[in-house]
């Protein structure tokens, strides 16, 4: 697992944008700045995935978005977010999706500091 993991939202005209900054194990960090986005349901496309082409984000209550992301049409990982209400936790889980659309699951807790 990562040594630490950061996630920045950022709000703009175009959407909300998605950065993040892992600390790996091994100490290597990987940064990534994403492609704003509108929350309204409705698939963007996205150029930064190699493994996806749009991404689809909808806010489903005051501290959850479920989220999916498909390749020329064929989903590849969907899941939810949702931040606790006093701000300190968030929780990402889901399904990555194979090409024989077999599912691999995954949850993630993560604390603020």
């Amino acid at each position: 697992p990562p040594k630490s993991q950061t996630f920045i939202f950022t709000e703009s005209a175009k959407g909300i944008s998605l950065s993040t900054r892992i600390v790996g194990a091994d100490g290597k960090l990987i940064e990534d700045k994403g492609t704003p986005v509108k929350w309204d349901g409705v698939a963007h496309p996205e150029t930064r995935g190699g493994d996806h082409d749009s991404i689809t984000v909808k806010q489903v209550g005051a501290q959850t978005v479920e989220w999916a992301m498909t390749k020329k049409g064929a989903p590849v990982r969907s899941g939810m977010l949702t931040v606790s209400r006093d701000g300190k936790t968030m929780t990402i889980s889901g399904a990555n999706i194979g090409p024989n659309g077999g599912k691999t699951y995954f949850n993630e807790i993560l604390d603020r500091k």
